[in-house]
Formats: C-alpha cells, sequence, structure tokens
C-alpha cells in the first residue's frame, strides 16, 4: 500500500509539475527565439543531468590549420568546442577539442566559442548541433541558458537586446503561467461534477461575536451574502474569508423554535419574508479558554456556554495521577485509572482523547465519568463571524456548466483565489488564529506530492478526481507565476529587476560578475529554502499530521 500510494504520489506530481515547467520555460524559449536570441540549452528539472538530446544544423568551415586534426581524430557524435574567426560572414576555425563542463560555461559568455556535437564532417564543412535538450535529476524546476544573459559585447545575445525584448523574454515564463489558470478554471467548470447541496443553518452563536451583535441566533438559515444564493459551506467560507474587515450583506431565515415537534414535523419554523443583516467579518478571531464563571468576556467563556457549542471540552484535557486528589480538575486518583483497567502509575501526565489511542491517554467518556466538567480541549477557537453551522436538506446534483459561465466564474474563482491569499499572508503577519487559514504556511515538492497522491487513491469518482488535480495544477501555475515576478534573486523577477535597475541608472549597467553573484547566492539560498521545506514535509508525513 505505501509503495503504491509512493508511485501514485510521485506519478501525479510529476504529471502536474513537469507540463508547467515545461509550459514556462517554452515561454522563455519562444520570446528568445522571435527577438533572435541565441539559446544554448533547454533543460527541464535541475542537475546533476540525466540524458540529453542535441539538435540543429550549424556550419561552420575548416581552416587548413585543424583539418588534420580533426581527420585525425574521431569527433563524430562528440561534444565539441570550437574557438573560431570570422571573415568575411562566414566562421572558419582556429582550434578544435572535446568539451568539457569549463567550456560549457564559457560559450555563454564567449562569442569566439561554439559548442556543441559533431554531427557531420565533410572536405570543408563542420556541421554541429548547438541547441541540448536536457532531462535532470530534480523534477522541482527548469531553465533556459541563454548566451550572454548579462553581457552587451556578445553577438545574438539577450544582454545585447533592447530593454523592451530583454523585459518580454525575461517574464514571458511567469506570464504563461499566469494565463494557464484562466484556461483550466473554465475546463473545471465544464466537467460534470456531483456535489452536495443544502441549506446553510446556524447551530450555534459565540457570546459577544459580530453574529451574535446583529442577531443571528441558532436555527436561522444563511441564504444569501451579497446577493449570491449560499448552498454549500465552501460558498460562505470563501465570501467571508475573502471580505473580512469589511461590511458582509446576509439574507436569514429567521427560525421560530417549534417547542414540542412532532416526528413528522421540523424542530425549527420560519418567517415568510427573508430579513437583512449585516456583519463585519473580524480579521482576529478569539480563542477563549474554558471557565466555569468568566471574569474577561473577550477572553474567556463559561463551560455551560461552550458545551453548547461543542460537548467534548471542558475545563482541562490534561491530568495528573495521583493516590489523594486534591484538585479533581487537574488531577486523577490511581483508583480510577485500576478500576477501568488503565495502567498508568503516580506521576504519569495522560491526555484526554475522543477515542482511546495510545497508551498514555484515557477516552472522554472515561475522563467525563470521573468528573463532567473535563473534555478534549479546554480553549475554543470561534472563526470569523463567531458561529458554528452545518448543512441541512441535503441533497445530491450534478454541476455542468456551459462555456460562458464556466469562463465567467472560471475567472472570478482565480481572483478570489488571490484575495484568500492576501488574507492568509496578512492573517500570519497580524497572528490571527481564524480556522480557516490554520495549515501549514508553506508545501514543498514532497508536500504536493503527498496531497495529489493522497487525492488519487481517494474513493472520490473519476471526475472528482480530475477536477481535485485540474484545480491544483491551475493554483500551482498561478502561485509560479506570482512568485517568479517577485524580486528574488536567481528568479525572473530578479533579472526583471536588473534590468529595470539599468534603465534607472540612463541605462548604466551593472557588471554582469556581480549580477551573476547575486543570482548564484540567490539560487543557493533557494535550493536550501526547498530542502527546508521538503524536511518540514517529511516530518509532517512521519507524525501523521494530515493536509485535508
Amino acid at each position: 500500500m505505501i509503495n503504491d500510494l509512493f508511485f501514485l504520489s510521485l506519478l501525479t506530481f510529476l504529471l502536474i509539475l513537469v507540463p508547467l515547467v515545461i509550459l514556462h520555460e517554452l515561454g522563455h524559449l519562444i520570446t528568445a527565439l522571435l527577438f533572435k536570441v541565441k539559446v544554448h540549452e533547454f533543460g527541464i528539472g535541475f542537475p546533476p543531468k540525466l540524458f540529453s538530446l542535441w539538435t540543429g544544423n550549424t556550419t561552420v568551415l575548416i581552416s587548413d590549420d585543424v583539418k588534420n586534426d580533426i581527420y585525425k581524430n574521431d569527433y563524430i557524435g562528440k561534444i565539441i568546442t570550437l574557438e573560431i574567426s570570422d571573415k568575411t560572414d562566414e566562421f572558419i576555425t582556429k582550434s578544435i577539442k572535446k568539451a568539457d563542463k569549463e567550456d560549457f560555461s564559457i560559450v555563454l559568455n564567449n562569442e569566439n566559442l561554439i559548442i556543441g556535437k559533431l554531427k557531420k564532417i565533410t572536405n570543408k564543412k563542420l556541421i554541429i548541433s548547438e541547441m541540448q535538450w536536457s532531462i535532470n535529476l530534480l523534477p522541482i524546476g527548469g531553465f533556459v541558458k541563454m548566451v550572454g544573459e548579462e553581457s552587451s559585447q556578445i553577438k545574438n545575445s539577450l544582454g545585447s537586446k533592447s530593454h523592451w525584448k530583454r523585459l518580454i523574454v525575461i517574464s514571458s515564463g511567469a506570464l504563461i503561467n499566469l494565463i494557464i489558470p484562466f484556461i483550466i478554471f473554465p475546463i473545471i467548470g465544464m466537467i460534470p461534477q456531483q456535489i452536495t447541496k443544502g441549506k446553510i443553518m446556524v447551530n450555534s452563536v459565540f457570546p459577544n461575536s459580530p453574529a451574535y451583535e446583529v442577531g443571528l441566533k441558532k436555527g436561522d438559515l444563511i441564504d444569501k451574502i451579497h446577493d449570491k444564493e449560499i448552498n454549500t459551506i465552501q460558498d460562505l467560507q470563501l465570501l467571508v474569508n475573502s471580505n473580512l474587515g469589511k461590511e458582509l450583506k446576509l439574507e436569514i431565515s429567521s427560525s421560530i423554535p417549534n417547542p414540542f415537534p412532532r416526528p413528522d414535523q421540523m424542530q425549527y419554523e420560519y418567517k415568510p419574508v427573508r430579513d437583512e443583516i449585516t456583519l463585519v467579518p473580524r480579521w482576529k478571531p478569539p480563542q477563549r479558554k474554558i471557565v466555569m464563571s468568566p471574569s474577561n468576556i473577550n477572553t474567556e467563556i463559561s463551560l455551560v456556554e461552550a458545551r453548547k457549542i461543542d460537548s467534548r471540552i471542558g475545563i482541562n484535557n490534561k491530568l495528573i495521577v495521583v493516590s489523594e486528589v486534591s484538585d479533581p480538575n487537574g488531577e486523577i486518583p490511581i483508583s480510577y485509572l485500576e478500576e477501568i483497567d488503565k495502567d498508568f502509575k503516580i506521576g504519569d501526565e495522560i491526555i484526554i482523547t475522543e477515542f482511546n489511542e495510545n497508551i498514555t491517554s484515557i477516552t472522554l467518556k472515561e475522563a467525563q465519568e470521573y468528573n463532567p466538567i473535563l473534555g478534549i480541549d479546554n480553549y475554543i477557537q470561534e472563526g470569523a463571524m463567531g458561529i458554528q453551522i452545518s448543512l441541512t436538506e441535503e441533497y445530491e446534483t450534478v454541476k455542468s456548466l456551459g462555456l460562458k459561465n464556466s469562463i465567467i466564474n472560471g475567472w472570478e474563482e482565480i481572483f478570489n483565489i488571490i484575495i484568500l491569499t492576501k488574507n492568509s499572508i496578512r492573517s500570519s503577519f497580524i497572528g490571527s488564529n481564524n480556522p480557516q487559514f490554520q495549515g501549514p504556511a508553506t508545501l514543498g515538492p514532497i508536500g504536493i506530492s503527498q496531497v495529489t497522491g493522497s487525492i488519487a487513491k481517494s474513493e472520490a469518482s473519476i471526475n472528482t478526481k480530475i477536477i481535485s488535480l485540474l484545480y491544483i495544477s491551475a493554483t500551482i501555475s498561478l502561485s509560479l507565476g506570482v512568485i517568479n515576478l517577485l524580486p528574488i534573486p536567481a528568479l525572473d523577477g530578479g533579472r526583471i529587476f536588473f534590468v529595470l535597475l539599468e534603465i534607472f541608472r540612463g541605462g548604466k549597467r551593472i557588471s554582469a560578475s556581480k549580477e551573476a553573484l547575486v543570482h548564484f547566492i540567490g539560487f543557493t539560498m533557494l535550493i536550501g529554502l526547498i530542502i527546508l521545506i521538503s524536511i518540514q514535509d517529511i516530518i509532517r508525513i512521519f507524525s501523521g499530521e494530515l493536509l485535508f
């Protein structure tokens, strides 16, 4: 099972990432060739190199001083470096040798060198394949190596082109990634998918919350937000978390409790006319401590009120084993544990859990039989509005939109993701406890593959799996596009920054060596960050933490 999951995780991860990388790098390649920038290598993944293919038919004339060396040594099919001179617009070789790694780096910044695989030798000409297509070991990115990226002195180099051409070539990969979601999300909308809909019922309202202040109560139905029908919990969460700190206009069906409902009657009846209310969802909903009698309503909540919201919570969730109890809320007698056949010794700390998970815990039922005010959690986290909800009167439906609605809904989804991402980042900086933004702050390649593998292994329908993987693909592509445009050394945005700096300095360039050093340091730090995030992913996986 583990091997199957590992294989599926790796396969789905590569099926998502590799096409996105290829399309990104094709953006660079196509614009480079459009502006006649000489490209030396198109690589998928980062070195070390697994294998490569050489293409192209560059013709080089053979000078008399190297002719004998050419015929004496068997260079056919070998990667060679030519030092050339330019006479009457035709290349004539001055020297020739087998290429090594040093030559590979030199050729990118030296117009007097040609590197490639020798394809054919005639009496007076060499045919060289100069363009290398490579597959590399680390499938977490890609690259297009262009001649003279930082130098303006080399013919047909990127550095020799005008500012606007360089900006287009450098940014084209990220722009491709930004365009991809605008194609994928409409496709998602047209795929038939079975979804569960219903009515959003308020199960409980936290005291002194925004919902409490405007009179929302248990049993009310949330029908619309900003004139949009709400029939899934995801719809409500999206609209609320996209509008934190802003006024939300809700249309609700106010509940009238039925005190003595018959078996064929509903627990609530509803007013025939919907009410309109306005509230402001909070950036920083409080986390309240469970106490018997609150002294601070902003940080505490009574056990009686909290139990209305969640029956599992209590005053304490950890107990110390003692021989004689002096504090029944924090201690438990060893005699009671022996009575329920638990093997503990005096001084042990035990945890209250939903089920009997391990030898260091007791169940909620066992704990509350000893002391009814104990529970699994002794804090309760509120949400942005201060309510708990459920889906009632559920029904299954198949959703498939036409082309026009798929485009409208799909593009709206993109802007919602951008807003939610911005709000999530802001929540992290301001120390928000909003439960909708909880979870791993970042995922690396291993974490993403865990998600995709779990989706592929799930029992969901094939359409649901395809939609989920397409959604992840579009989200990753959007993230790649945005991140690559940030002014981070080694990424496209870092190179764009140097071009803009050059424009700001009136055309005066930063030295090629200094720019290359900045990008090298940035690349090293980027790889280090990926490694750290991957270690975090591995630790989380082995600890059994789930992502969804």
